[in-house]
């Protein structure tokens, strides 16, 4: 419940940031995007080395067996959050108004400066392609909540990383849904 609470607040704080930026800071995110959206988070999932996932166990001398977890950073590499796509700011050959795109957030915990989604909100993101790093991801499969048959492959040529961390994500409310004109406006003025 601890834990539970904490992830919240997490949320939370990451979410309600104040929104500072100016039309300049939306233009300089712009134009290291490769596209911005306005997006519905659908689901999260972790990205894993599942040969990693694997227990140890050890017979102690008084007949019972110690059994070692394995740390979440020796086989985590991440997670993936699913988003629908309200709305394309700005296009890629890739996305389209309605489609799904996966978005990853690199590393094996979420932090207070880690970019937070909640599932069924929406967000302004902008976003660009995930490098490939072949040795990096290499054997990774998106862990799904439920036990599955087969494994998805995590393929980083189809994966997007937000644009300048936290700063490339904006949590829409009936309060800052201005701010997607003041985007548009400014991907007009840098003609992007």
């Amino acid at each position: 419940m601890f834990s539970a609470i904490c992830l919240y607040s997490l949320i939370c704080v990451a979410n309600c940031r104040q929104v500072t930026e100016t039309p300049q800071d939306w233009a300089a995110l712009a134009v290291d995007s490769s596209t911005v959206i306005v997006g519905v988070a659908e689901k999260q999932m972790a990205v894993v080395h599942p040969g990693k996932m694997a227990t140890r166990s050890t017979q102690l001398s008084d007949g019972k067996v110690l059994v070692e977890l394995p740390n979440r950073s020796d086989y985590m590499e991440g997670r993936i959050v699913r988003m629908r796509i309200v709305e394309v700011l700005k296009r890629d050959s890739k996305v389209k108004a309605h489609g799904v795109i996966n978005i990853f957030i690199p590393g094996a915990a979420l932090t207070d400066l880690s970019p937070a989604f909640e599932e069924g909100q929406q967000y302004l993101v902008f976003l660009s392609k995930l490098a490939p790093d072949p040795q990096r991801f290499e054997g990774t499969t998106i862990h799904h909540d439920v036990p599955s048959v087969w494994e998805e492959r995590f393929i980083p040529g189809s994966q997007y990383v937000i644009v300048g961390n936290a700063r490339g994500l904006v949590h829409l409310t009936d309060e800052n849904l201005k701010l997607i004109d003041q985007v548009k406006a400014a991907l007009v003025t840098a003609r992007l």
